[in-house]
């Protein structure tokens, strides 16, 4: 089986108005919008769904799906190849590797990110900046 992801798939809510939820027939939709029948798509999923209702009385659903296509069906036009995405994963701290008062020089966006996160792992960190003491800053 392959993997292909199709974005920005529109399914307008005047074809499906009689039959209620459309997710459970989706596949059908899908099938007949790419020119496939039923069997050949093995695998779909949803992974993201808005509504479009910006023209008043036409409004529509948009899907990025994730289709599973046997190996012999070429792949429809529009659809990419689909790669697992790869899920962040925030290291471990070894607190035994780490210093109890760590230095972070400066205040902007990266040294208070330094320092939340050095927080976050169990340190104390120390911020020293180089801007004007505390009555001049007030005055700014």
């Amino acid at each position: 089986m392959r993997k292909f992801i199709l974005k920005n798939f529109k399914l307008r809510l005047k074809a499906i108005s009689e039959t209620g939820n459309p997710d459970l027939k989706l596949k059908s939709y899908v099938a007949a919008a790419l020119k496939l029948s039923e069997h050949q798509i093995l695998e779909l999923n949803i992974r993201g769904k808005s509504t479009d209702a910006r023209k008043k009385g036409d409004p529509f659903f948009i899907y990025t799906l994730i289709i599973g296509l046997e190996d012999t069906v070429e792949p429809p036009p529009g659809c990419e190849i689909y790669t697992e995405e790869v899920k962040f994963a925030r290291p471990a701290y070894k607190r035994s590797n780490m210093p109890q008062y760590p230095l972070v020089i400066g205040t902007g966006p990266a040294g208070l990110l330094t320092a939340l996160t050095l927080a976050r792992a169990g340190c104390n960190p120390i911020i020293i900046d180089r801007g004007f003491d505390v009555d001049k800053r007030g005055a700014d």
